[in-house]
């Protein structure tokens, strides 16, 4: 069965009015028209939320702030891998995992 994925964040930008490259809702991956996938790090956020399509997918969705905090760790650990496999800076998603917290 096939999956859609939607290549621009306009549908969602007044649904979700946060600043985001891509994001994941209810199964469906939504990337922004900017992104430029030549670039490691851009590259990287679409891997990572491809891991949420497949959790989502797999498990259905986070239905506590545990389990969410516990997913983006997980894509966060095989975006930062993923990077760091072809020499490339893991900064950003490094200190964006530091940041997760649930209040």
């Amino acid at each position: 069965m096939l999956k859609k994925i939607i290549v621009s964040l306009a549908v969602i930008a007044l649904a979700f009015p946060v600043s985001v490259a891509l994001a994941t809702i209810d199964g469906v991956v939504y990337l922004d028209d900017g992104l430029d996938f030549e670039r490691p790090l851009d590259s990287s956020i679409l891997l990572h939320e491809l891991v949420h399509y497949v959790q989502h997918d797999r498990d259905g969705p986070a239905t506590t702030c545990a389990e969410w905090l516990r997913r983006e760790q997980q894509a966060y650990s095989i975006q930062i891998q993923a990077l760091a496999r072809i020499g490339a800076d893991t900064l950003a998603p490094v200190m964006a995992v530091r940041s997760l917290t649930c209040l």
